[in-house]
């Protein structure tokens, strides 16, 4: 599947070659749609982000406590011919959890495949913190 990683909405930034995101993704069968962006986490135009026609998008851009978390479409719903929001496949996800790799980051690629191979790994178990990690997973 096409996925595409956010870290950053105004402006735009995703995950791109090199990042622990871009290697998570690659692992969990993904392919990144940014992975031939010029830096590691790259500035792109909404545009460029639309015509790759992501399948997943796994959005980390909000770290406010009372950010939504899990399938929801959010802003992206504004496009409802991205396979991602078509399909239901937009994960609004914290940051602290999924962002920073560390000693969570056996639980991060758990996540990243639930999220990315639902049908191989399961889905993931979404509880009042999201999904994974710390109160909401398996």
């Amino acid at each position: 599947r096409k996925v595409l990683v956010v870290v950053g909405r105004e402006p735009l930034y995703v995950a791109g070659p090199g990042s622990h995101f871009d290697e998570l993704v690659r692992l969990c069968g993904g392919k990144n749609v940014a992975a031939d962006a010029g830096s590691t986490y790259a500035l792109v135009s909404l545009e460029a982000v639309l015509a790759r026609q992501p399948e997943v998008i796994l959005d980390t851009s909000d770290n406010r406590p009372d950010a939504p978390r899990g399938p929801v479409a959010g802003s992206w719903s504004q496009w409802p011919f991205l396979p991602a929001v078509r399909d239901r496949r937009v994960f609004h996800l914290d940051p602290a959890r999924l962002a920073i790799p560390g000693p969570r980051l056996a639980e991060m690629a758990e996540l990243a495949a639930q999220l990315i191979q639902p049908e191989i790994f399961g889905p993931p178990v979404w509880g009042p913190a999201g999904a994974g990690l710390e109160g909401g997973g398996r």
